[in-house]
């Protein structure tokens, strides 16, 4: 058996170009995410390896994207008498040539493209917001990073090395709290795990599994995130008190990393979390087999060789 990519750029445009190909390239994407998601919720989940999880997580959606486009080829030699079998297509009814004639492939590859150009010009006008937001506000820049302070937004959030907060909804106290969280975000540039996950999203637009996976990416990077801030503030009971405080503001755009979260609780139940042992970095491993058997299963093609010796010609 031999194995090629078809990863350039032409595997890319056929997959994109035929309505057939296209299903298949988006059926094996979201079970490649359906695979990375799963491991992550049953074994990695409740884990304190956040770094470890979020290279697993991103890891995932680059695979998700790329994989699919790999083919595995096994070829297998035949003589004359072994050719298998060609089977005709068979030639549509005048009942259905009303049927067969409307340009299906066209309307369904059409509308799954107007979906995803849906999806990434909202993108588009998200990031006009923030970079909108930023033109009109008085920014500072200390330590690396830039501070925005607005009083166009309710919940603090930051954007690559942007801070964005209003001065008026916290206490000095608060505010240094809240910018040691923020500061842990930009620094590890979770906005580039935000931002892949959204246009993961918008490819597989029609599956709600991009958006779950988005959902579990950015609840790692808030563990993450705060894992950081914790080592750097006096009080762990003050940033607790603080979590809960701003649970109930909602950020400007879902393309930036918000204090505010959904999943307060569970932060700050994993705050409290033992650490995992270092050990448990080999459940992530897990992955490696599980794509294999994957790709083996539904990444080969067979391909038949016609053998130029005939049976004959070991008679004389």
């Amino acid at each position: 058996m031999e194995a090629f990519s078809n990863m350039g750029a032409f595997g890319i445009l056929e997959a994109f170009s035929n309505v057939e190909a296209l299903g298949m390239y988006l059926l094996k994407a979201s079970a490649i995410l359906a695979l990375f998601l799963g491991i992550y919720h049953l074994l990695l989940r409740r884990e304190t390896l956040f770094t470890v999880n979020r290279l697993f997580l991103a890891g995932g959606m680059l695979a998700a994207l790329t994989l699919p486009l790999v083919t595995f080829t096994r070829t297998i030699r035949v003589t004359l008498a072994q050719q298998p079998a060609v089977t005709l297509d068979p030639v549509p009814s005048p009942a259905n040539a009303g049927l067969a004639g409307f340009p299906w492939e066209n309307f369904l590859l059409a509308a799954y493209l107007a979906g995803v150009a849906a999806h990434l010009l909202l993108i588009l006008f998200q990031l006009w917001r923030i970079f909108r937001l930023v033109q009109t506000s008085n920014t500072v820049c200390e330590e690396g990073f830039l501070y925005v302070p607005t009083h166009r937004t309710q919940a603090p959030f930051s954007f690559f090395r942007y801070i964005f907060y209003n001065p008026d909804q916290h206490s000095q106290r608060e505010l240094a709290l809240i910018l040691e969280h923020e500061k842990a975000h930009g620094s590890q540039c979770h906005t580039l795990d935000i931002l892949l996950g959204r246009v993961v999203s918008a490819i597989l637009w029609i599956n709600p599994m991009g958006r779950w996976y988005q959902r579990s990416i950015e609840q790692n990077l808030e563990y993450l995130a705060d894992a950081s801030a914790i080592q750097k503030i006096p009080s762990l009971k003050d940033y607790q008190y603080t979590l809960l405080k701003v649970s109930g503001n909602t950020p400007v755009t879902s393309l930036v990393n918000a204090f505010y979260s959904s999943l307060i609780k569970k932060r700050i139940l994993m705050l409290h979390q033992n650490q995992s042992k270092t050990t448990h970095i080999l459940k992530h491993l897990l992955i490696v087999p599980v794509l294999g058997l994957f790709l083996m299963a539904f990444n080969t093609e067979t391909r038949y060789v016609l053998d130029q010796e005939s049976p004959s010609d070991y008679l004389f």
